[in-house]
């Protein structure tokens, strides 16, 4: 029952039905929300919590009228009205990465530090605090657009039901307790607010671009949505690989074309495979390009040759270690094993601090999760993966990438046959893997130079 395969038979019965409200085409939203839930749902070992049932009740009552609160927020931005040619977006939550003595976000802090050399002017947009953004913060606007938009969900009975049937389907399909109605409801009221939202305040700014990352993040998509009905241009900076092992990138039907406003004009990407694949995935999205940008934040470190010690880094996403691999790191007396947790998946922190205790001379988990990955991996031999983005910055430093895992066969199906990753499956495959030598990557990024003529072409 829980399968990838019954997630995908789902998809294929409903990628092109009707799901339209507020004269918007929804599916793109609940195809990625279902999939990144059904994701998390298999990963949970307790009986999973119930999902949150849209609420019969109203957001807080705005203390202004709507006519007063445009005009005051009118009045307001016009006299601060932000005069940036770019907003970037950004997520405080992100900022998971030790670089110059201090945590940052790796996706948007080196685009800051091109911009600031180019003398291109932004503004900065932290979605998980935005209290912070003095030029947009109303906190009467946004409740008065939740209480508007579920008011007229609750009187689209159509739709209602529409995705009532939908979710109907993925309780048979996949699992009893798998309902997301009330879940999926509330995203698309958020996201519909957000929406409008951002339509009227970047109607006060001068923004021709807007730059993100996970495009398929609600918050993002809300003002991708915003942006396009505004005229500005979106850009989302990929920052691993893409593949159709990905839920948002893997390939879209042709009736995607009623729902572009969904998608970023351009996809920055970091290699030229990417950018194939993608061009064949979103070709019925009219208008869009896929540029192969490059590796915005490893172009601006000074990377140090070290030298190699004796040592595994193993990032995990979620989804444990396999049995053959926990015998070896739980009996190890060779290698040093780093094992390093996923910030969006913490669930496997219990599981590798059981580990170090088991075998504390060669487990090492505190360096492995508080040092940055781009200095933990250019010391590393071999890295293990289900499929993580982190193997293509493996490569770069030339370690030697180990991939199991179904869903890692296939994001690195090209890179496996080549032989340039091995996929291992057992303990003789692991055992054989570590004695390989004299490894040399092919992989290569797009330099500062090319980056900057990237950033001036497209910025």
């Amino acid at each position: 029952m829980h399968s990838e395969q019954s997630l995908e038979d789902w998809i294929q019965l409903f990628q092109d039905r009707k799901f339209v409200f507020a004269d918007t085409h929804w599916w793109p939203l609940i195809k990625i929300q279902v999939s990144y839930q059904w994701y998390i749902f298999q990963q949970q070992n307790d009986r999973p919590k119930p999902y949150i049932q849209l609420s019969q009740g109203h957001f807080p009552t705005p203390k202004k009228t709507k006519k007063s609160l445009f005009a005051s927020l009118k009045e307001r931005l016009q006299k601060k009205v932000s005069t940036s040619a770019v907003l970037i977006l950004t997520d405080h939550k992100n900022q998971t990465t030790a670089w110059e003595g201090h945590l940052v976000n790796p996706y948007t802090q080196p685009f800051e530090q091109y911009f600031a050399e180019q003398q291109i002017a932004y503004d900065l947009f932290d979605i998980s605090k935005p209290q912070d953004f003095k030029q947009f913060c109303d906190s009467n606007l946004y409740p008065h657009f939740q209480s508007e938009v579920m008011s007229k969900f609750y009187a689209d009975t159509e739709f209602q039901s529409a995705l009532q049937t939908a979710c109907r389907s993925l309780q048979e399909l996949l699992h009893p307790d798998f309902n997301l109605y009330g879940f999926l409801a509330t995203q698309i009221i958020n996201n519909q607010a957000r929406y409008l939202y951002f339509v009227r305040l970047f109607k006060f700014c001068s923004y021709q671009k807007v730059l993100l990352y996970c495009y398929y993040n609600s918050f993002m998509m809300a003002v991708t949505r915003a942006a396009h009905h505004c005229g500005i241009e979106v850009i989302e900076y990929q920052h691993s690989q893409i593949t159709s092992g990905h839920f948002a990138y893997s390939p879209w039907s042709n009736r995607i074309v009623d729902s572009a406003i969904f998608f970023p004009n351009i996809f920055w990407a970091w290699r030229q495979s990417d950018v194939n694949y993608i061009q064949k995935s979103y070709q019925y999205i009219p208008g869009f390009r896929a540029i192969v940008g490059g590796h915005v934040f490893l172009s601006r470190m000074h990377t140090i040759a070290e030298q190699k010690e004796q040592s595994i880094l193993f990032t995990l996403q979620g989804r444990g270690i396999p049995e053959f691999l926990t015998q070896r790191i739980v009996n190890e007396n060779d290698w040093k094993w780093y094992l390093r947790v996923h910030p969006r998946y913490p669930q496997d922190q219990s599981l590798i601090e059981e580990l170090k205790k088991q075998n504390p001379n060669f487990v090492e988990i505190d360096e492995a999760n508080q040092t940055s990955i781009y200095t933990l991996m250019p010391r590393m031999r071999f890295h293990i993966t289900a499929y993580s983005g982190s193997a293509l910055e493996a490569s770069y430093f030339g370690v030697r990438n180990l991939i199991f895992s179904s869903k890692g066969a296939q994001t690195y199906q090209a890179e496996i046959q080549c032989g340039e990753f091995l996929l291992i499956d057992s303990s003789d495959d692991l055992n054989q893997a570590l004695t390989t030598n004299n490894y040399k990557s092919y992989l290569s990024f797009p330099d500062r130079a090319m980056i900057q003529k990237n950033i001036l072409q497209y910025f």
